[in-house]
């Protein structure tokens, strides 16, 4: 069978919109590939004293990272030896990701308070995208109080392939998009090629089958999740695939492959 693999698109989910809180966290979004450097920063509330950092993967709550209070490193929990992070003299704090992970593709948060106090999230979570307290048994866990303000959120997404030259074009390379709303990627096979593929690798996962088409028929639909996910080929060439309303789960990179025939 003569075949060619596409390169990836990826799709990025904000899971969560900006709370109104009065923290600022730089930048909005991240496309990365694997093994490059990133630094996330963040601005505290004008008298807040500490700074926390969260990690939020794909379909998890949120993990606490570490908390710094008058620059100082106070708690630290389960976090890589590949993350580090600072507070500045002006309260602002950084967290630098190196050697970047497939697995690393998450949200990440950060809040800020005006003095460090391990407790209960405040009541006022229950109304934001704030993590619950059930969300992470870690004893490690800190959670901003008094007159705490969480940040929106701030994506991170691994690309974690290249393109293998192969002929196949995919559009786009990658988009960002918000929950509820609909997403269409768009693959072109090799010229002459019958059957077409689809599949989807989700962070720290193998390669998953979707679909494919021969011709304009499509024989084998049983990896498509659910009712949202539709694909047609009209032309027995160019193929879409449809996401309407996409969630958080659905972030992943998304594969096209075609060949000439499926034996």
């Amino acid at each position: 069978m003569d075949s060619s693999l596409l390169c990836w698109t990826v799709l990025c989910l904000l899971g969560a919109g900006p709370v109104d809180s009065g923290v600022t966290q730089t930048p909005s979004h991240l496309i990365k590939t694997r093994g490059q450097q990133v630094t996330l920063s963040c601005s505290p509330i004008a008298e807040h004293l500490s700074v926390f950092w969260y990690q939020q993967a794909r379909d998890q709550g949120p993990k606490f990272l570490v908390a710094y209070y008058r620059g100082e490193e106070r708690e630290k929990g389960n976090i890589p030896a590949r993350f580090s992070g600072q507070q500045f003299s002006d309260y602002r704090s950084e967290l630098n990701l190196s050697a970047l992970e497939q697995g690393d593709s998450s949200v990440f948060l950060c809040a800020s308070s005006i003095e460090h106090s391990p407790a209960e999230p405040p009541p006022s979570c229950a109304q934001t995208s704030c993590p619950t307290s059930g969300s992470n048994n870690s004893p490690h866990l800190v959670w901003p109080v008094m007159g705490s303000r969480l940040l929106c959120w701030r994506i991170l997404c691994l690309l974690g392939a290249g393109n293998s030259g192969a002929g196949v074009s995919q559009a786009p390379r990658h988009r960002i998009t918000q929950r509820g709303q609909a997403v269409v990627f768009k693959c072109d096979p090799v010229n002459g090629h019958t059957c077409l593929y689809w599949y989807r690798q989700t962070p720290g996962q193998g390669m998953e089958f979707l679909m494919y088409f021969q011709n304009t028929e499509a024989p084998d639909t049983s990896g498509m999740p659910d009712a949202r996910f539709s694909a047609e080929r009209p032309d027995g060439s160019s193929s879409t695939l449809k996401i309407q309303p996409v969630e958080p789960r659905d972030m992943a990179v998304y594969l096209c492959a075609s060949s000439l025939a499926t034996e």
